[in-house]
């Protein structure tokens, strides 16, 4: 069973490690697949840093992670990217997988406007991660696994970067920090 772990990562950081150590750990997968989106479709502000520096601090956040894996189907591909077409490409080349779709209660409250919500349903389990008393929608059928995640925001990441701001350490791990102010990312925000 492999999960798929996808958003923009700009930046990758905290809570998305724990939502996937959480997802590993709840339902046995082999591997979290991390999966860096081109373009998402439902942001239409875009990512702020390059491709190269996003992979970067991908590889760097997962490094001691053994379970995790990177993967750049969707920024090689380019242009929007939608989770059914890298769900169905993954099910033709990888017959008789079982996919899990890791993604957080906020994505679960958009799901209805993602293209083919159904679809994806078919193609993938969902795996739904919350925080402690946040609402969990009236007639959701999913489990909602509730965890305590960190309280790490990539917008309020990248606005501390431009601002010259200190990033809480448990909201990056360390050479994520030491990644982003070297090579002065977001800072021209």
């Amino acid at each position: 069973m492999i999960g798929i772990l996808g958003g923009s990562f700009d930046p990758v950081h905290s809570g998305h490690l724990m939502m996937a150590e959480t997802a590993r750990d709840e339902y046995n997968l082999e591997e979290v697949w991390f999966m860096p989106c081109a373009r998402q479709p439902l942001k239409p502000g875009g990512v702020r840093i390059d491709d190269f520096d996003r992979l970067e601090l991908l590889r760097l956040a997962i490094a001691d992670m053994p379970f995790a894996r990177l993967r750049t189907d969707e920024v090689a591909r380019g242009g929007v990217s939608y989770t059914v077409d890298t769900l169905r490409g993954f099910q033709t080349r990888y017959p008789g997988v079982r996919f899990h779709l890791i993604i957080g209660l906020d994505s679960l409250n958009t799901l209805k406007l993602w293209k083919e919500a159904d679809e994806i349903q078919r193609l993938a389990e969902l795996i739904v991660i919350g925080r402690p008393g946040e609402p969990v929608p009236a007639g959701t059928t999913l489990t909602v696994i509730t965890r305590k995640l960190c309280d790490a925001s990539s917008t309020e990441i990248r606005r501390r970067a431009a601002a010259g701001e200190p990033i809480p350490a448990d909201w990056l791990p360390p050479r994520l920090a030491d990644y982003i102010h070297t090579h002065r990312l977001y800072t021209d925000l």
